[in-house]
């Protein structure tokens, strides 16, 4: 055990100083930069400083004037600016500091990935060097690092491997307090972003129904993956209802445009998709 914490220790300082050094000036001056000054990314940096000046609750007054935007719809990690909201408007003034708040979270967010990956490869009986030396390998080459310049609240590597490793937990002890932990990060993470819980909600979905082809409709086979399948339903109901309820929208499009357009294929999937390597591939 004192073995696989030396080596998580080592993992933080090793995380660090490369992240350290690869946006040093960032970290210097980390409200002095942007990660993006176009497009997603200067509309992400905008409604986070804007909510976090005058917005209230679920209603952002700075986007679709006159009538304000539902805070579930911007990229604008809705949960964690409306806690930072509170901590501006109740104990210190923070608004001014939103392009820092967000840049280090982000870069905390890839130190905090490698520390969960760390853990799930530990789960998996791998050795404690060899786990954190791939560890750090996956958070290097995470596709979280090409959202920062565009999709700042997809930027947070340290999700999907989180909900890993909770469900690994229930797995191993089957105990109902890490369904009850697994489902309150489920409902954080949709906080965070949408795509961030239908990704995590079917992949716990497609785990359940896996598991119980493979094991049979045995009762409790039955119990345990039916208890996953209520886990990830549940927050995906929530925040349909709270979308529903507190929206003041009422013509919203049903199928918002690029949900059709924008398709992955096995291509865009198992293919990097520029750098050496693509045109490589692409000339063979």
């Amino acid at each position: 055990m004192k073995q696989k914490i030396v080596f998580l220790l080592v993992l933080v300082f090793l995380s660090c100083l490369l992240i350290g050094w690869g946006f040093r000036d960032i970290i210097l001056h980390p409200n002095g930069y942007l990660f993006g000054n176009s497009g997603d990314a200067l509309n992400g940096y905008y409604v986070f400083g804007y909510y976090l000046k005058y917005g209230d609750g679920f209603h952002f007054p700075g986007a679709n004037y006159p009538y304000g935007e539902n805070l579930l719809y911007l990229d604008i990690h809705p949960f964690y600016v409306w806690f930072l909201n509170i901590i501006d408007d109740k104990i210190f003034p923070i608004s001014n500091y939103s392009v820092a708040i967000i840049n280090l979270s982000i870069l905390a967010g890839m130190v905090i990935s490698a520390c969960v990956i760390y853990l799930v490869l530990l789960a998996f009986k791998l050795p404690g060097w060899y786990s954190a030396a791939i560890a750090l390998s996956i958070m290097l080459l995470t596709p979280q690092w090409s959202r920062i310049h565009g999709h700042l609240s997809l930027s947070y590597a340290f999700i999907i491997p989180s909900i890993w490793y909770l469900l690994i937990r229930f797995l191993d002890q089957n105990r109902w307090y890490w369904l009850l932990i697994l489902g309150t990060a489920l409902v954080l993470v949709g906080g965070i972003h949408l795509y961030h819980l239908a990704i995590c909600s079917s992949f716990i979905i497609s785990l359940a129904v896996i598991r119980v082809l493979m094991q049979g409709f045995r009762r409790p086979v039955l119990a345990e993956n039916g208890s996953l399948l209520i886990t990830a339903i549940f927050p995906l109901l929530l925040f349909l209802v709270l979308g529903t309820t507190v929206d003041g929208v009422k013509d919203r499009p049903v199928s918002p445009y690029g949900f059709y357009q924008f398709i992955a294929t096995p291509a865009s999937i198992f293919m990097p998709p520029s750098g050496a390597f693509h045109f490589i591939i692409e000339s063979i």
